[in-house]
């Protein structure tokens, strides 16, 4: 079977008024993040180099991938964001890649010394900053273009922040909310952005009589967000940044929170628009998808050139170096009783795994000539004569068999000291381990009975060694190629 799985991922492109996409992607499950990337590159057209995958978490970011990460590291419940860049490192010279959470303040809880409080909400941004001579004014226009989507700027002319009273008559216009969501009247207000978790830990001044780089006051307009710089995860303030018009001291591991005034986020902030997400088609295929697979699709997967990922490199011995190269596997000669070993238990040095999808074998004509590649190899139609079934996991699990008498052609089910008759239908399940099939001879008919037969019970020597073959997965490991894949199974 094809070592593969499928991961969830949500495609958030550079250009602010396309909407995120969701794809399912089917990655190595033995791969890195680049060849997640090289997925989704090949279905969105954009180059794989300037892909960020994140794993986003409780509205920050949990983790940021470098491509040699392994996808062992991504679980199916993660919620894997993968942003679009303007450039192809993280390190470039002229852009710089900042990570800007969105915050909000929200009323205290009754424990609390503060009235109120700074918390995340919707999606982390990736913003491309220019990496000299970032200021203030630079990084809000940024970040209001990667928002343009769901934020509406308003105009001007446009007195948003006044509050209305409860008489219905509008507030005075030196009174204004501040970022942190108090009320403060002329005279107390800060002519600079300092926000802090806190009230208070803003302290710089300006001059009085430059409205440049004020935030709230009765003679220049508030800005709808403000920003600080907070640590990896968002929740503690590690220093303001001043509206002064100077650039920026920012560092490749800065992150920087961008808080809404509470008016402007009522106002201008569209939660729908910015939740919407687009599904791509191969989530619904993937979904319906049925939970079955044919013996043909395991043989051609089996019989196909594999291309070796960037993690398993092959030494080349002309040129002396490693190169991911290719892989394939032929059949010259095939016995007259083939044993087909399914590999249902793979494993590496991160997760094991069982897979226990069902896979439909036939019991009649099973032909293999396709896959032969001896030009004089003669015919090659078998027909199943046994089948080891294992029920369980990797920790533990039992095994039962299904042999079919030479005779009569009745088939008959194995578990331990119990034997019964069943149905040549009844051998194909879920739980097929080890198949065994008989080539058929030129002059054989299937379906001939003989009438003579007295006993159905009484079976041959042959079909009884058949079953004694399959009993143990460890006497058929030669057919498959990785030993490790089921040592160490306790079986009863």
């Amino acid at each position: 079977m094809k070592k593969e799985r499928l991961i969830d991922v949500c495609f958030v492109p550079l250009d602010p008024s396309k909407t995120p996409r969701k794809y399912k992607l089917a990655v190595p499950k033995l791969g890195i993040v680049a060849d997640l990337c090289s997925k989704l590159a090949e279905v969105t057209g954009i180059s794989d180099e300037k892909l960020l995958v994140t794993d986003v978490y409780n509205h920050r970011f949990h983790k940021l991938f470098s491509e040699q990460d392994g996808l062992s590291n991504i679980i199916d419940k993660d919620d894997i964001y993968v942003y679009e860049l303007p450039v192809t490192s993280r390190l470039d010279e002229s852009t710089r890649i900042l990570p800007v959470y969105l915050q909000e303040q929200r009323q205290k809880q009754k424990y609390s010394n503060y009235q109120q409080m700074s918390c995340l909400f919707g999606v982390p941004l990736l913003v491309p900053v220019p990496r000299k001579n970032c200021t203030y004014d630079t990084l809000y226009k940024c970040v209001l273009t990667q928002m343009s989507r769901y934020v509406k700027v308003p105009d001007d002319n446009e007195e948003w922040w006044k509050v209305s009273g409860e008489d219905g008559d509008s507030a005075d216009d030196c009174t204004s909310r501040m970022s942190n969501g108090e009320v403060a009247m002329d005279g107390e207000l800060d002519e600079t952005d300092d926000v802090g978790r806190e009230k208070g830990t803003g302290s710089s001044m300006e001059d009085e009589n430059s409205n440049e780089g004020c935030t709230v006051t009765p003679k220049c307009r508030p800005r709808l967000i403000t920003f600080s710089i907070v640590n990896s995860i968002g929740n503690s303030e590690v220093d303001s940044i001043h509206d002064d018009g100077r650039p920026i001291k920012l560092s490749n591991h800065s992150y920087v929170a961008a808080e809404w005034h509470p008016i402007a986020k009522s106002k201008f902030y569209d939660e729908t628009l910015a939740a919407k997400v687009d599904t791509d088609e191969s989530v619904n295929r993937s979904q319906q998808r049925k939970n079955v697979i044919q013996l043909t699709n395991c043989l051609e997967m089996f019989t196909s050139k594999e291309q070796l990922g960037r993690q398993d490199p092959w030494y080349c011995p002309r040129c002396k170096r490693h190169q991911q190269a290719s892989k394939k596997f032929d059949l010259w000669q095939l016995p007259e009783v083939l044993v087909i070993h399914l590999k249902r238990f793979s494993y590496n040095r991160n997760w094991r795994d069982k897979l226990d999808i069902t896979i439909e074998y036939p019991t009649r004509g099973l032909n293999m000539q396709k896959y032969i590649i001896k030009p004089d190899h003669g015919p090659s139609i078998y027909d199943l004569i046994a089948v080891s079934n294992h029920y369980g996991g990797l920790g533990g699990g039992h095994y039962t068999a299904y042999a079919q008498n030479k005779e009569d052609q009745q088939w008959y089910h194995f578990d331990d000291s119990n034997v019964s008759s069943t149905s040549e239908d009844a051998v194909v399940t879920r739980a097929g381990y080890v198949l065994v099939y008989q080539r058929r001879k030129p002059d054989y008919r299937r379906n001939q009975q003989d009438d003579d037969i007295d006993d159905k019970l009484q079976l041959t020597s042959h079909t009884a060694t058949a079953t004694a073959s399959i009993g143990s997965p460890e006497r058929n490991m030669g057919v498959n190629s990785d030993n490790s894949s089921d040592n160490g199974m306790d079986t009863n």
